[in-house]
Order: C-alpha cells, then structure tokens, then sequence
C-alpha cells in the first residue's frame, strides 16, 4: 500500500482539544477491511463517508475514513504501517480536529437499522419502533454497529431462523467484533452464545454490550479463535473475510455440529464460489445478497 501523505491540515472548530487524525480515501469495497485495519493500529474512533456523503468530491466509489488517535505517536505511527503495506489505491494525510465536542460529534453519524424483527441502536439513541426488538449497541473500539450490509446480511438471516425452525438454544460467534450478532441471537431466542474474537477490544465491547441488553449472564466471550473452543454448536456465525476463512476455515468447520448450520459473512458476491470450495462435507441453503456483499447459510451434512 503506498500512501501518500499530504501537508497536514488543522480543522479548527473551537479552541479547546487537538485530536490527531488521519484521513484516507479508497475503493468502496475495501472500507471494512481498512476500518479493521485502522482499528487494529489504535485508532480510537472511526467516521466513514462514501461518495453519497463526501464534502468533497471524489471519485465515484470510494470511501473516505476519518480515524482519531489519541496523540501525534499513535498517528504517525498508523501512518507509517498504513505505508507499508504495499497497497497503491489509497491515499493518505495527516489531520488535526481542534473541538472540544468532537469525540461525541461522531456519534451523529450512526442511524437506527429498522429489520423485520429487530432494531439496532447506540445507547444515545431512542427507540421510536414499539413493534421491534430493541438491539443496543455501543460500538466503542469494535467494528459492527449493524449498519453494514455483511452485518445486516446476517441479522436477516436469523430473524428467518428464529421464525422458522426457531433459533437453536447454544450459538457461537467467531470475530464477534461488537458482539453484535451474538447478540441477535440471544435476543431471537438462543439461550447461550459464545463469542470470541482475537482483538481485546472486541471481547471488552462484547462484554459491554451484553450488559447494555440485559442478556450477559447468557454470554460468554473471551481472546481467541475457533480453533480455541473445544465444543460443537448447533449454530455458527463467522462474520470475517475470505482471507481468514481460507486460514481457518478447517477449525471453523470443526466447530459446527453435524446437521448444524453455518452462517458466513463478509464476502463480495464475486468471492462466492471461492469462499464454498472452503467447507467440503457443507451444503449451501440459504444465501442473502445486499449492496454487493453476500451471506451464506450452510449445513453440515451427516
């Protein structure tokens, strides 16, 4: 990835607190991936903007990710990474935010995601859907708020199996992120999930979030990978990407309990076929396509 970093700009909205920043500009299909990234070299709040809501005009199908650091060491840092990678289709500068209020302003960009059956807030928000679950979810350091289409994907596809045939009763959760979907399925119906995730982070909000909802004596999450767990369930959610799944996917596999059913997300349609040749002794059952990303629902077969 080469970056190419620009004259750093200072945004001044007030004359309170300087927040460190970086502002980077890439392909559409790349902003999780980059999200997850920028999380991972310590940014501690993330704005994304595609072209339907960039300030400035840019090239149609990109997306501009505004990252906070907690000083100039942490930033210069990212940035540095950032340039290592050896990616060429992004570009990257440096950005001061000089406002006192500017760590809660983020929070405006977050919008309630209306399904069938549930209702993903933050904690700042109020419910206006009395004919929904209410799903409350406090993003903190994690990625998964429920407004991407491969979180959405998977929302839908439970709220379909909490209707017919019903949610199974244990539920596991790999690269939980928020706890979002681990979540979800407790609030469908499961009576225990377990979720787990490699980034610390990531369990802490999970842990959050199970008590923002009531359900954490219902929710185990702790540090680690599929391969970490011992157990079979009788439903699996992996939420990651096919470069993970074409590392995990064996202990993945090994995971679901046979006639169990897999749920994947975070894959391009284009990367379908790919990601299937993945899980032999699976059948696909079930897929759920939104805004070029595709969820699939297999079964582990006898």
């Amino acid at each position: 990835m080469t970056c190419k970093p620009v004259a750093q700009k200072t945004y001044k909205m007030s004359r309170m607190s300087r927040y460190p920043c970086l502002g980077i500009i890439g392909p559409g299909h790349r902003a999780e991936a980059l999200s997850c990234a920028l999380i991972d070299l310590g940014a501690t709040a993330i704005e994304e903007r595609d072209d339907t809501t960039m300030l400035t005009a840019e090239t149609p199908g990109c997306v501009a990710l505004f990252a906070a650091f907690n000083d100039d060491n942490a930033r210069d840092a990212a940035l540095l990474a950032l340039g290592q990678t050896g990616e060429n289709n992004i570009r990257v500068q440096r950005i001061d935010v000089t406002d006192d209020s500017w760590r809660s302003r983020w929070q405006a960009y977050f919008q309630p995601v209306v399904l069938d059956t549930l209702m993903v807030l933050t904690p700042w928000m109020t419910s206006t859907r009395s004919d929904r679950i209410p799903l409350i979810i406090d993003p903190g350091l994690a990625f998964g708020t429920g407004g991407h289409a491969t979180t959405k994907t998977v929302l839908k596809m439970l709220e379909k199996r909490a209707g017919q045939p019903g949610m199974p009763a244990r539920v596991l959760d790999v690269g939980t992120g928020s706890g979002v979907l681990a979540i979800a399925a407790l609030k469908l119906g499961a009576q225990a999930a377990t979720a787990v995730d490699i980034d610390p982070d990531a369990v802490q909000a999970t842990r959050s979030n199970a008590r923002l909802n009531g359900i954490q004596a219902h929710l185990t999450a702790y540090v680690g990978r599929a391969r970490h767990t011992a157990a079979t369930w009788p439903l699996v959610l992996a939420n990651l990407e096919l470069a993970v799944f074409e590392k995990d996917a064996r202990d993945i596999a090994k995971r679901v309990a046979v006639g169990g059913t897999l749920i994947l997300s975070g894959l391009l349609a284009d990367q379908v076929p790919a990601c299937l040749a993945l899980w032999p002794g699976f059948a696909l059952k079930e897929r759920e396509d939104d805004e070029g990303w595709a969820a699939l629902g297999l079964v582990r077969l006898p």
